[in-house]
């Protein structure tokens, strides 16, 4: 049968035919209506025709509804390329429109005008369903896809786009369904790489099924088993690694591979214990290292800064044995450095009494140390040499005029004299000189063991 398209225009010939001969005087058209018809939904079977029910041959219709009818509704779905959507009903309509047309040309008008309705009602419906028909295919389509049968899922996407050219999902579903077999092929490789135990090779294969369809769930599941085991691998490598660092004291690179380890899986159990193994090996690291700097301090006799070190351990590590007697011992021997350190820069100050007594006071402390270092020694040696010049006297000649009264400051009075001759201690004197009548002189006398001294001391400037 050819489509209603095609076997119109030889109904129309010969309308045009009868008109030009005379044989009908106007315009034809059909007049028989048929009784209503109820809407097509599906397939829909041919109504009697006259020879079936035994008519005979009846007169040209007054109009043509049913026909145009039907054409308005055949030009709609070619509109709509009905003919790919892959329903029955777009053939049954065609074909019970080219019975309409036979039987036009049969002059069985009342029967044509039937089946050109019944065509026309079928169209329609196939049309009106456009959406429902678009949702049908597309689920079968995924249906399809779910059960990897790429040539009915290209078949059904393929009538979907027919339904909705523009159908996004459609789109997408006819890309997948091209490459359904490539994917299933290299998926099924891939399975192969991963049960042989080549998981590298086997997550490769898998990301290159997932840029050739992202949405095919079971290479995403497949690239994320392998992938989570080779992270587990790299993940106890790395781990292993600063174990062992950590058992050859080698920090830096233990805490290097940690890192590493906690990049892959920062919440493991044993990444957690291994770090706490790295912390306590890097305080006690470090508490050694504090130990022996103190130490070269206490060696090199460096008091106050070894003293500082202590004090930082300790405020670290409260109860450490070592930093508690080296703190004791630095404060001391710090104390004893500065006071030793003082008598040798202010050796002048030994001339006192009661500084002198202190000055040997401390050398005999400084004196009492075991194995003292090289500066106490010198210390020590300093020390007592200015102590035992201060307590040494130096003989000092007075010379004056025997009218003038010497007054030595620390001494007492000397009275008048011509000459006089004092034992004084290193230090500094001072001397006044008074007389009646004159003003008074004052000489003030630095005493020390590198000179004899001799001193004249009188008035001569009258008032």
């Amino acid at each position: 049968m050819e489509p209603p398209g095609r076997t119109g225009w030889p109904v129309l010939i010969v309308l045009v035919l009868l008109v030009l001969v005379g044989a009908v005087g106007w315009l034809v058209y059909l007049t028989i209506s048929p009784p209503p018809q109820q809407p097509v939904t599906g397939l829909v079977e041919p109504a009697p025709t006259p020879s079936q029910t035994g008519g005979a041959d009846e007169s040209e219709p007054s109009d043509n509804k049913e026909l145009d009818a039907w054409l308005r509704v055949q030009a709609r779905a070619l509109s709509l390329n009905t003919d790919e959507w892959g329903d029955p009903r777009h053939d049954w309509a065609v074909s019970t429109a080219a019975e309409a047309d036979e039987a036009y040309r049969r002059g069985l008008y009342t029967d044509g005008a039937i089946l050109y309705n019944q065509a026309a009602t079928a169209m329609a419906s196939l049309i009106a369903e456009r959406d429902t028909l678009l949702n049908n295919r597309l689920a079968k389509a995924q249906q399809a896809l779910g059960q990897e049968d790429g040539a009915a899922a290209t078949l059904l996407f393929t009538q979907a786009l027919a339904i909705d050219p523009d159908n996004e999902q459609a789109k997408r579903g006819a890309a997948r369904a091209s490459v359904l077999g490539m994917v299933v092929s290299q998926y099924n490789a891939a399975q192969n790489l991963e049960q042989s135990g080549a998981l590298a090779e086997a997550a490769e294969a898998y990301r290159a099924i997932i840029a050739l369809d992202p949405s095919y769930q079971p290479a995403a599941e497949g690239f994320a088993r392998v992938n989570g085991q080779l992270t587990e691998i790299r993940f106890q490598q790395a781990l292993g690694l600063g174990l062992r660092s950590l058992e050859n004291n080698q920090l830096e690179p233990a805490e290097n591979y940690l890192n590493e380890a906690a990049a892959l899986n920062p919440v493991h159990p044993a990444l957690s214990q291994a770090r706490t193994q790295l912390t306590i090996a890097a305080q006690k690291a470090s508490l050694i290292a504090d130990k022996t700097r103190a130490e070269s301090y206490v060696k090199t006799e460096q008091w106050r800064r070894a003293g500082e070190l202590y004090e930082q351990i300790l405020s670290t590590t409260p109860d450490l044995s070592f930093a508690l007697i080296g703190k004791e011992m630095a404060a001391t021997r710090a104390t004893l450095d500065d006071a030793l350190q003082d008598i040798i820069e202010r050796s002048n100050r030994l001339s006192d009494e009661t500084v002198l007594r202190s000055a040997r006071l401390v050398l005999s402390q400084a004196q009492a140390v075991n194995n003292p270092g090289p500066r106490l020694k010198e210390q020590i040696a300093r020390a007592e040499a200015l102590i035992q010049q201060a307590g040494a006297e130096v003989r000092v000649v007075l010379s004056s005029d025997g009218l003038t009264t010497v007054t030595v400051y620390r001494v007492g009075s000397l009275g008048t004299f011509t000459t006089m001759e004092l034992s004084l201690r290193p230090g500094i004197y001072t001397m006044v000189g008074s007389r009646p009548g004159y003003r008074d002189v004052r000489h003030q006398l630095q005493v020390t063991h590198d000179n004899a001294i001799t001193l004249d001391i009188r008035c001569r400037e009258k008032i």
